[in-house]
């Protein structure tokens, strides 16, 4: 009964698989069905034959035509229980032709076929190739360090079946266990060339044992010289035309760094002025409305700061945007900070030009990023335009207590900045990480992995407090000087082993340059509090952060921010796949 239902499992999951793959997710499942048969056909025509040919005195046309019904009855039955008789005899057959005691060299067989079929043969093996192809699927890719582990634990799992084995290694190589459907699906085809090579590794391991036992075997130099070279060069022509093919198919040029540089705000933009080094930027849109044309009109005769609000509240602003010799930004009017950003009707924020992902500019030249988001949103609860202001973590204090900004886009909370300005509330927690390059994520991967570096470089921002807790933490590391992930990459990636960031700093740049990785060291995993600066004193306009940044917990709108901006949630509508019941047949909506 059970053995009845198993097509119908199967073809539910191929249908699962088949209606939840993207284009792009099949494209790479074809990287693995095409080279699967490629080397499987490689090994079943030639290295496995070809092998006994080299040290037998069957000729390949022996090994190969005479048990080719075998063969294909194999690749069109998907068992090997199946062709064990036709193989035994067939080898029989062939040992006959040369073996004196053909008795003895008959009982070698009757031993051997029995015996292998035990064993994990040539294409249960070739199964572990899937755990390689899982991980680097699912991002998880198997360390070259790993490879022992998994041989072994993968030679003594397929002692049993291969659908119990394949989750067994998933797990040992820590990659995600859905992906086991995959193997499932893929088994469909590739199960059918796996049998074929699996009897035609059963036929050469009887034909070299029982040639062996009756003393059959024969050592020409020049025949196996030949066998390596005819295989060499198969296994070249066959590597180089599946990647020809792959090529010239699927588009696998990587585009992750495209995602980061030409994403946008979610949300409308307020008016704004962006002052750059050495220049400022006006950049708006504006809706073709000749009403709100004659409203602005007249605001304009009277008080500016009626028009802005009125540009804020309609959206109409200039079309155009140009740039200019950086203006000079003067200093906060006296009073309350929040009365002074709402009689102006104009916020100024210190922001980071390169804070992936929190403030940057991207491929149009828009300042864009999380903080970025949540300071338009803000500004346009608060009904007041923008006024951008550069600067850095070393003088945004200074800025905001001066008067030049208002507000700073988010950083990390520390004793020694709360000192000297102040802080709003929390806007989410940071997860503490280490950006290393691929080859060097393993040793940052656990705790224990890094206590074990003798003397790590590791470059870090020149904070006090996080050089300090730093130092706590890992005392046997050379802590340097860094400014940023950027500056990391361009300056010290050879110097240093890594540099410790953010989760979403790390990950964001990553993906700009996929030779780096994103690693978090468990089972330490620390956090810290970010929120926006602002200037010292200034209650009021504490508490209006304070309230406005619950609400926007609350409402969800913080952690839609931060899907869109660091986990790279779209938020589009994802339309139901094409289904004849529905498109068809009209059974359902």
């Amino acid at each position: 009964f059970v053995v009845s239902l198993t097509p119908i499992g199967v073809f539910a999951i191929m249908a699962s698989a088949a209606g939840t793959l993207s284009l792009s997710e099949f494209q790479r499942l074809e990287v693995y069905l095409y080279s699967y048969i490629a080397i499987s056909l490689v090994m079943s025509l030639w290295v496995l034959p070809g092998l006994v040919t080299a040290l037998t005195p069957l000729s390949y046309r022996d090994v190969v035509g005479s048990t080719k019904d075998a063969l294909v009855t194999a690749f069109a039955t998907g068992s090997l229980f199946v062709v064990l008789p036709i193989l035994m005899e067939k080898s029989k057959e062939l040992i006959s032709r040369y073996a004196d005691n053909q008795e003895a060299a008959e009982s070698a067989v009757e031993v051997i076929v029995p015996a292998s079929f035990n064993f994990p043969h040539a294409g249960k093996l070739f199964t572990i190739s899937f755990v390689l192809f899982a991980g680097w699927f699912s991002g998880y890719s198997v360390e070259v360090s790993d490879y022992p582990l998994l041989v072994s634990s993968g030679l003594a799992s397929l002692f049993a079946n291969v659908n119990l084995a394949v989750p067994f290694m998933l797990d040992i190589m820590r990659i995600p266990g859905d992906l086991y459907q995959l193997f499932i699906t893929t088994g469909v085809i590739n199960g059918r060339f796996a049998t074929l090579l699996s009897a035609m590794f059963t036929l050469s391991l009887t034909l070299l044992g029982a040639f062996s036992m009756s003393g059959l075997l024969v050592l020409q130099w020049s025949r196996i010289f030949r066998y390596i070279i005819i295989t060499v060069l198969l296994l070249i022509i066959a590597v180089i035309g599946v990647r020809t093919v792959l090529v010239q198919t699927i588009d696998n040029a990587y585009d992750k760094d495209k995602i980061i540089a030409n994403m946008a705000l979610m949300h409308d933009r307020v008016p704004e002025k962006i002052h750059v080094e050495g220049q400022d930027v006006s950049s708006s849109k504006m809706h073709d409305n000749s009403r709100l044309d004659a409203m602005f009109s007249n605001a304009a005769k009277g008080d500016k700061n009626n028009e802005t609000r009125l540009r804020m509240l309609y959206g109409h602003v200039p079309t155009k945007t140009h740039r200019s010799p950086r203006m000079s930004v003067p200093a906060a009017e006296t009073g309350s900070r929040l009365e002074t950003i709402l009689e102006r009707g104009i916020m100024r924020v210190c922001y980071h030009p390169d804070d992936i992902p929190f403030s940057y500019f991207n491929s149009s030249d828009k300042m864009v990023g999380l903080d970025i988001e949540l300071i338009h949103i803000l500004a346009h609860d608060m009904k007041v335009s923008l006024e951008m202001i550069p600067s850095t973590w070393k003088t945004i204090i200074e800025q905001l207590n001066n008067g030049q900004c208002d507000i700073g886009t988010g950083q990390g909370m520390t004793p020694d900045a709360a000192l000297k300005g102040a802080f709003t509330i929390p806007i989410m927690d940071r997860t503490v990480a280490f950006l290393v390059k691929d080859y060097k994520r393993a040793d940052f991967s656990t705790s224990e992995a890094v206590h074990a570096l003798k003397s790590p470089r590791l470059g870090v921002v020149d904070i006090p407090y996080l050089v300090d807790f730093i130092h706590s933490w890992l005392p046997h590391a050379e802590l340097v000087t860094v400014n940023s992930p950027k500056e990391f990459i361009e300056d010290f990636a050879d110097e240093l082993d890594a540099y410790l960031t953010t989760v979403e700093k790390a990950g964001a740049w990553s993906l700009l340059r996929p030779e780096y990785s994103v690693v978090i060291p468990v089972p330490d995993v620390m956090k810290f509090p970010a929120a926006f600066p602002i200037p010292h004193g200034e209650e009021s306009l504490a508490d209006f952060m304070k309230i406005w940044i619950r609400m926007k917990e609350k409402e969800g709108t913080i952690q839609k921010v931060y899907d869109y901006w660091v986990l790279g949630k779209q938020f589009k509508k994802k339309q139901p796949r094409w289904s004849v019941i529905r498109d068809v047949l009209h059974w359902v909506d």
